[in-house]
């Protein structure tokens, strides 16, 4: 199986529900799960992208920052687990600015910083492709 994360940190009124690159992924890759999440998830939903995380044999995840001073709640759970996975096939895409996730993404074996829809797209056909 692969597997797309897709999980925002924002403020809770701020939460976008549309993602332009979930849409696309969801056509061009029929047999992609997709998974999404932000940082006021519950635990549930955090444990239920670790269990799919655990099955993937790829796993693409985008992170959305659009408030750095909010808190990451369950992200930082996913993160930590994810390490202890000791994943190889995991590619990491970060987008804005959180100081704790900035720490933590350098101990994964691919990340980009800041990548434009485009970008992310390429990447996505690439990484899901070979």
């Amino acid at each position: 199986m692969n597997l797309l994360i897709h999980i925002e940190i924002n403020k809770i009124n701020n939460l976008h529900f549309h993602k332009e690159i979930l849409k696309w992924a969801s056509v061009r890759f029929q047999e992609l799960v997709i998974f999404d999440f932000d940082n006021h998830s519950d635990t549930f939903i955090v444990d239920s992208a670790l269990k799919l995380s655990r099955e993937a044999e790829k796993i693409f995840l985008i992170i959305e920052v659009e408030s750095a001073e909010e808190g990451a709640g369950g992200v930082i759970k996913f993160l930590n687990a994810l390490l202890r996975f000791k994943l190889k096939n995991i590619l990491i895409i970060l987008h804005g600015n959180h100081d704790v996730v900035l720490k933590m993404i350098p101990a994964f074996p691919a990340y980009y910083l800041d990548m434009d829809l485009a970008a992310q797209k390429e990447k996505l056909e690439v990484f899901f492709t070979t």
